[in-house]
């Protein structure tokens, strides 16, 4: 029998979805002019070296949102059946997606960057959809759900260190394989598999209380030591020209996501403060809109300032300046967006996907 359902409210989430929704965004606002783009600024290996640490920051965030999913799956696994909280989980996050991502291709369609050829036949019809599921910032929710599925089917055994380990195995093979390194992190499946059992892991054995008392100095240097690492990872595949070179599944960086997860249980406020932000009914909706602003708004800004000569990204200083206006311009615009799409009560474009169960479930 599953138990009735309680509110629970961790502090940690909400501050982890607050950080790594900003690391998304982060992830996505590098737009910069001429067909070069950044690579047309740098004159010396040190200056990339930097560009990419700039950009390294919040690579946690995808593995860090991954984490947090399982704790809170483990959560309601505990109240309520796996098919139960699939379908749910299909209700809540599924329509605006889909709702989304309509609007994306149509936003493209009248820009004329989406097309399919006439003569197209077979898969080539489904080939420019599938590119821009999978490599675009859409890729996300697919990939979330096959993961939630396997998850789910395999429920009884999802506590058994073997499990874990048969996951992370699944996990070594994108991060190793010649095959999968040439392949980007948002085509990698079952890459993720492995953090929402970590993440339901860290929630059923309780070891957020063991990492809230851990020395916040050495785990901070363990942090800086694995950013590092990744930093330089990314350079050798940079210079090596490895399309991919900011996979997320690259080792270091996986090492460097699940520090910093840590990091930000252990210095996280017993009550964060964010303002007039509110992570846990906007994290979704900033999710689904920031790569509108991003595509939509700030590159013809950008191509506009260009051509008037106001755009002074001419040396690494200036270049890292406006990649922090970019950054700052899409959030605060997006954020707004989904602020006014729940203050009009319209859920289904900016909904809360993680929504609490709210009615009592009895079921065997």
């Amino acid at each position: 029998m599953y138990s009735t359902p309680q509110k629970r409210i961790y502090p940690f989430v909400d501050y982890i979805r607050f950080v790594s929704m900003a690391g998304i965004v982060w992830a996505h606002t590098d737009i910069f002019p001429g067909p070069s783009g950044f690579l047309s600024i740098f004159s010396e290996p040190k200056q990339l070296l930097s560009y990419i640490a700039f950009k390294q920051i919040f690579k946690f965030s995808v593995i860090s949102f991954f984490m947090i999913s399982g704790y809170l799956l483990a959560d309601q696994l505990r109240v309520i059946s796996p098919m139960s909280f699939f379908m749910r989980r299909v209700g809540v996050i599924v329509k605006p997606y889909i709702i989304a991502f309509s609007l994306f291709i149509i936003f493209l369609s009248i820009q004329g960057e989406f097309f399919i050829p006439s003569n197209a036949k077979g898969f080539d019809t489904i080939k420019p959809i599938f590119y821009k599921v999978f490599y675009s910032p859409y890729w996300f929710i697919p990939v979330y759900f096959l993961t939630l599925i396997t998850i789910l089917v395999f429920h009884k055994y999802v506590y058994k260190i073997w499990f874990g380990a048969i996951l992370l195995l699944v996990t070594s093979y994108y991060t190793f394989s010649e095959v999968s390194q040439s392949k980007d992190h948002t085509t990698a499946f079952m890459g993720f598999v492995f953090y929402v059992w970590l993440g339901m892991f860290i929630n059923e054995y309780k070891i957020v209380d063991r990492i809230k008392k851990w020395n916040v100095g050495v785990l901070a240097a363990l942090v800086v030591i694995a950013f590092a690492l990744a930093c330089y990872q990314s350079y050798i595949l940079f210079i090596n020209k490895t399309i991919f070179y900011f996979n997320n599944l690259r080792f270091f960086n996986q090492v460097y996501g699940v520090l910093f997860f840590c990091l930000l249980i252990r210095i996280c406020p017993e009550k964060p403060n964010f303002g007039i932000l509110n992570p846990r009914k906007e994290t979704y909706g900033i999710y689904l809109y920031h790569y509108f602003a991003v595509l939509f708004i700030l590159r013809p800004v950008i191509e506009w300032l260009n051509k008037k000569g106001w755009y002074y990204a001419d040396n690494f200083l200036s270049l890292l300046f406006m990649f922090f206006c970019q950054f700052l311009f899409c959030y605060l615009i997006t954020t707004a967006f989904v602020k006014l799409l729940n203050h009009y009560k319209i859920p289904v474009l900016g909904l809360n996907a993680n929504a609490v169960i709210r009615r009592p479930v009895q079921e065997v």
